[in-house]
């Protein structure tokens, strides 16, 4: 495979309910004053990450649909509960790169995470090697700062319903939603698979 097949960067996540992208954005309102020098991601573009693919062939995204839309099918909707920030690294010392929102989700949907895993080393994608951490990316910090204590954040309970296969482009798009400096990258739904 040559670089220039590589020609999709993808990834597999559990879409966000609106009601939940609401509320992020409220959040974001309060957080920016508290934690400076974030760009934000826009909320209506959060989601939760279970397989990230890279560059990779739409030959490869096909073979993934027929494993995807099973495993979709094999479980109930998620129900999810949004708690607490953190930031990457976590190191103590380290200087953070990115911040983010904690989602506490069931067994159920660790498997289905695995079924996603799966499916991606049966369609050649190398194995992650990275535990899974469900976590959901509120922002990148513009120069890795040092953080002494994380404000508080609880969101509470959500339902997670659709799988997506995802395209992501890098953009220097302007942002809309107060609190939100730009986006950091646009994403676009591939397929959808309906949970449950």
């Amino acid at each position: 495979m040559t670089a220039g097949d590589l020609t999709i960067r993808a990834f597999v996540a559990v879409e966000l309910p609106k009601t939940l992208q609401a509320a992020f954005a409220d959040a974001i309102e309060r957080l920016e004053k508290e934690i400076p020098g974030v760009e934000w991601i826009d909320p209506r573009k959060m989601h939760l990450t279970l397989r990230f693919l890279g560059w990779t062939t739409r030959e490869r995204l096909t073979c993934l649909e027929p494993y995807l839309s099973s495993a979709a099918k094999a479980f109930l909707p998620l129900d999810g509960n949004v708690s607490s920030l953190g930031i990457f690294p976590p190191a103590a010392g380290v200087k953070a790169r990115v911040l983010w929102a904690g989602i506490t989700i069931p067994r159920a949907g660790k498997t289905l995470q695995a079924a996603c895993e799966a499916a991606a080393v049966e369609c050649g994608f190398p194995p992650e090697r990275r535990v899974f951490q469900p976590h959901l990316t509120l922002g990148r910090f513009k120069t890795p700062a040092r953080l002494r204590a994380l404000p508080k954040l609880d969101l509470g309970a959500t339902r997670l319903e659709n799988l997506v296969l995802y395209r992501s482009q890098p953009t220097r798009s302007e942002a809309t939603l107060p609190g939100v400096r730009r986006a950091v990258t646009a994403y676009s739904k591939l397929v959808t698979f309906p949970v449950g």
